[in-house]
């Protein structure tokens, strides 16, 4: 089974987005390239039925992971 059939879209839009973002830099990802990346037709909106925005696909991100080093404690 493909490792991404097994994930929600905003999953991936997390996913992809935060790997994207990482290796480039927030300002040289667009919201199209996040949305390809994650299998989606790139700006059709697709990120945005999810994230109101990059910024807050960004700090999700870090929440969650925030979340998960507090759990490890």
């Amino acid at each position: 089974m493909d490792y991404h059939a097994c994930m929600s879209t905003r999953e991936r839009l997390l996913e992809h987005g935060t790997r994207l973002i990482a290796d480039r830099g927030f300002a040289n990802v667009t919201v199209g390239e996040i949305e390809s990346a994650a299998g989606l037709a790139p700006r059709r909106g697709g990120l945005y039925k999810h994230f109101k925005s990059k910024t807050v696909l960004v700090e999700h991100a870090l929440a969650q992971r925030i979340e998960r080093l507090q759990q490890m404690r």
